[in-house]
């Protein structure tokens, strides 16, 4: 009958199918029958979360404009920042971190690393037979400036991971988590972008709707709060999009802090 709806399931429990509710649909004799089809599995099968797709951000994109990313995002500039900071030098050897969101707590720390310490990276981040060497001391000092940021021992990071983002391609971020962003990206990260980028590449918190600009050296850090079963149903607030360049190439160095060591403690192997 038009307009009429039959629901039912296919399983007993998870992974159980009832073969009860095995079906098959009659062919009309006379004219043409249309329906709807919508099945639901026990697992997420979609992200509903708007995390704000790039079309549309250039005029022209689409038939009716949406509102501009200056209205839809409060944007973090790390040379802003420093500016505002008695005019210091971006440069400047001592490290300075502004919060910019207080609950969750994500600080953007400028100048995290050196046009040097970032060059020798970018390297790192080439194909496999032109990669120069990468020295390990360049690493254990940002490994440990990172834990530093962080409050937490180095023993407790990740190895550093050193990604590329090319406009078209999907950063990593809550999308290729698919509902595990905790054991992705453990209890805290420090994300450091390795260049400029002149249009796109930010990284961005939907759900806070702020986006930090790519700028050469600059780190954002925050906190991933524990699953819900164990914070008491407190939401992902911190969880990061990150937005792919609309020009070149972004490069960043990651690190991903876990709630225990992952790793022997200098002097003790």
């Amino acid at each position: 009958r038009k307009g009429c709806a039959v629901m039912w399931s296919n399983v007993l429990r998870p992974s159980v199918e009832d073969p009860r509710t095995v079906h098959a649909g009659l062919p009309p004799k006379v004219g043409m029958k249309f329906g709807v089809n919508c099945f639901f599995n026990d697992k997420p099968l979609k992200q509903w979360e708007d995390v704000d797709s790039d079309f549309g951000d250039q005029e022209g994109e689409l038939s009716v404009a949406k509102p501009l990313a200056s209205e839809r995002w409060r944007t973090v500039d790390a040379h802003e920042l420093v500016r505002s900071d008695e005019g210091a030098d971006v440069d400047a050897a001592v490290l300075r971190a502004f919060t910019v969101c207080q609950d969750p707590k994500i600080s953007v720390v400028p100048g995290f690393l050196t046009r040097e310490e970032c060059a020798a990276l970018l390297g790192f981040a080439g194909p496999g037979e032109e990669r120069p060497p990468l020295s390990p001391e360049v690493v254990r000092v940002i490994e440990a400036r990172m834990a530093l940021v962080a409050g937490l021992p180095v023993e407790h990071l990740d190895p550093l991971k050193v990604s590329r983002c090319d406009p078209g391609m999907t950063p990593d971020g809550q999308l290729l988590a698919q509902g595990q962003y905790c054991q992705r990206f453990g209890v805290k990260v420090v994300m450091v972008f390795l260049n400029d980028v002149a249009k796109g590449g930010e990284l961005r918190f939907p759900r806070l709707g702020m986006q930090v600009l790519p700028r050469e050296g600059c780190a954002a850090v925050w906190p991933v709060a524990p699953p819900p079963a164990e914070s008491g149903g407190r939401q992902l607030g911190a969880v990061h999009q990150g937005r792919a360049p609309r020009d070149g190439t972004r490069f960043c160095a990651i690190g991903v802090f876990r709630e225990s060591p992952v790793r022997v403690a200098a002097g003790t192997a």
